[in-house]
């Protein structure tokens, strides 16, 4: 959770709401971010890149778990 919440920081991004959901054995975080001026992420680039980060991070905790 640390590699994901530092990846959004780095990418510029501040978490709003955050939620977290089970079922059964199962958990899903949910993030809603913002960018530092308070708007959306809608460039189509901007959302790739931090895709990808996110995707890396997600590798690298798992690795590390």
């Amino acid at each position: 959770m640390a590699e994901i919440t530092r990846t959004l920081s780095e990418q510029g991004l501040e978490i709003y709401v955050s939620k977290a959901t089970t079922v059964l054995d199962q958990v899903a975080d949910t993030f809603y971010v913002k960018s530092a001026d308070q708007k959306r992420l809608t460039d189509p680039q901007a959302i790739a890149k931090l895709r990808e980060a996110l995707l890396v991070a997600a590798a690298g905790a798992e690795t590390a778990a």
